[in-house]
């Protein structure tokens, strides 16, 4: 009897190395899946900063293409203006505000031709401006022109940019 529990201890001892061997192949196994994990977590992150990098791409081209849809309304108005009146006339009498700077005409030359076309250069903008030039950085006088523009009952406000205002002052000859 003794001999038959000493076999059974070897073979349960056997067992139990087996089972140790199990359990060492299944924590490999762990651990290979866990480093799998983390290159496909690495993988995620790398998708989700690529998505972020073109949602930003697409705001931002998105944005230009706004900008240039306004342009292109705010030039539409123009012509519409221009073919009510004589091209002389279209600044003659009119208060213009410049806000901002551009790199296509410095404030003086736009000043110049606007006041040769007859218009009246104002500071700031008020309830009598009729048209704002907007060019870059154009700063809080930008919103109280847009503030003064939402309160009253204008119809004529065209926001042009510099680059449009000497494109308009070509086609007069200037």
């Amino acid at each position: 009897e003794l001999i038959s529990l000493q076999e059974r201890i070897v073979q349960m001892t056997g067992s139990i190395t087996e089972k140790d061997s199990e359990l060492i192949s299944l924590q490999e196994r762990i651990v290979q899946m866990t480093g799998s994990i983390t290159e496909k977590d690495s993988e995620l992150i790398s998708l989700q900063e690529r998505i972020a990098e073109t949602t930003g791409s697409i705001t931002e081209k998105d944005s230009e293409l706004n900008s240039c849809r306004e342009e292109k309304e705010n030039l539409q108005k123009i012509q519409r203006e221009l073919q009510k009146t004589s091209s002389e006339s279209f600044i003659e009498g009119k208060q213009l505000v410049i806000l901002g700077t551009s790199s296509h005409i410095n404030r003086e030359e736009a000043k110049a031709l606007i006041q040769k076309a007859g218009g009246k250069i104002l500071n700031s903008p008020n309830a009598e401006t009729n048209y704002v030039l907007v060019g870059k950085a154009p700063d809080d006088q930008l919103k109280r022109r847009q503030k003064l523009r939402n309160s009253s009952s204008e119809k004529n406000y065209v926001m042009l940019s510099k680059k449009i205002l000497i494109l308009f002052f070509g086609s007069c000859g200037e």
